[in-house]
């Protein structure tokens, strides 16, 4: 009996997982600048969530940048992402 009770629960949590979804936070953009010489400086405005989107790299060699920035702030000021770490 514990068998047949075993195999519904996991057929249970199979059927249940797929239904089971996650936000993934996609962005929709609608423009903005980008500017590259002493590193890499991106602003984007963002349609879906609303908001500004800000990405800066500083230059450490040719070719290549390390450190910097990313942030997101919604216009509405609910939504804001500013990473502690970048790498």
């Amino acid at each position: 009996m514990t068998k047949i009770i075993r195999t519904l629960v996991l057929a249970l949590f199979a059927a249940l997982t797929s239904v089971a979804h996650a936000d993934q936070g996609s962005f929709t953009n609608s423009g903005g600048s980008t500017a590259a010489g002493s590193g890499v400086s991106i602003t984007s405005n963002v349609d879906t969530p609303a908001g500004t989107l800000t990405l800066n790299c500083p230059a450490v060699g040719t070719g290549s940048c390390a450190g910097g920035s990313f942030t997101y702030l919604s216009n509405d000021g609910t939504s804001t992402i500013v990473p502690t770490s970048l790498s």
